[in-house]
């Protein structure tokens, strides 16, 4: 019943404010989404030790790099998100790459497009190219994500983020426009914080 409510709400709110309930998907410059994704075989191994990863905070999560884009010869790339109850980012899209969230642990609250999903551990969620969704752990603890991205190249928002040192609600306009470079677009505030707050 909360997620049939949660779903109208999300709809309409993206009707009253001119926004579609799923993105058109449009070829970018460059991208590999020109006619269907290719294939690209990977050409070398790759171990990505722990260690010797990279890792940012960003946003107050904490990312770390497990399978960067130029391992997979830009195939997709792999993340670790590890956040706290009530985290979420906002609401978006990513127009060039499918993303793929594999819940390793805690209570997780989605949206694609104008499907909501509750998620637990095990619990896999994919969202295509150009749909609009988020996501918020709705548990008591913190969670833990693994996500791909299919092309990769993505990972390099958050080091681009990081470097900037970028804060939400403060730099929004700034990571807009820096959000453009790698394909994404914001589309207002995650609506389950705002529900979960009322």
């Amino acid at each position: 019943m909360e997620g049939d409510r949660l779903e109208t709400a999300i709809v309409k709110n993206h009707i009253s404010r001119g926004l579609p309930t799923r993105l058109d998907v449009t070829p970018m410059p460059g991208s590999m989404m020109l006619g269907a994704p290719r294939e690209v075989a990977m050409s070398k191994p790759f171990h990505g030790q722990k260690t010797e990863t990279q890792v940012f905070d960003v946003f107050g999560v904490h990312i770390r790099i497990m399978l960067p884009t130029d391992a997979a010869d830009g195939s997709l790339s792999i993340f670790e998100d590890h956040n706290e109850p009530g985290a979420g980012p906002p609401l978006h899209a990513h127009h060039d790459a499918d993303e793929i969230f594999a819940v390793v642990s805690g209570a997780y609250k989605f949206i694609c497009g104008e499907a909501v999903i509750d998620g637990g551990a095990g619990d896999v969620v994919l969202v295509p190219r150009g749909t609009p969704h988020t996501f918020l752990n709705s548990g008591a603890g913190p969670g833990h994500l693994i996500v791909t991205m299919r092309p990769g190249g993505f990972e390099g928002f958050f080091k681009a983020v990081a470097d900037a040192n970028l804060q939400l609600p403060r730099d929004m306009s700034a990571i807009a426009e820096l959000a453009k470079q790698y394909h994404l677009e914001f589309l207002g505030p995650n609506p389950l914080v705002i529900c979960r707050a009322v």
